[in-house]
């Protein structure tokens, strides 16, 4: 749960017009740490703002819906 934390933190404070681009390449990152595969279309999202402005915030919620659900099942 501190990791699920963390990484929420995360997303939030990066999630800024100087930021933006990192945070996008540390989902990358964190993927790529899963084994999952980053698809090429989600790659040129990163090269429009305001399709990445909605990427970082439906992931960030999405993220959000998942570690609630995951708490839920765990209880």
């Amino acid at each position: 749960m501190e990791a699920a934390n963390r990484l929420t933190d995360l997303f939030v404070s990066m999630n800024t017009l100087a930021d933006r681009g990192k945070l996008f390449r540390v989902i990358q990152l964190l993927y790529a740490l899963l084994g999952l595969k980053f698809s090429d279309e989600a790659v040129l999202v990163a090269t429009h703002p305001d399709a990445l402005d909605y990427f970082l915030f439906s992931f960030t919620c999405d993220f959000g819906e998942i570690i609630k659900d995951y708490i839920a099942e765990a209880n």
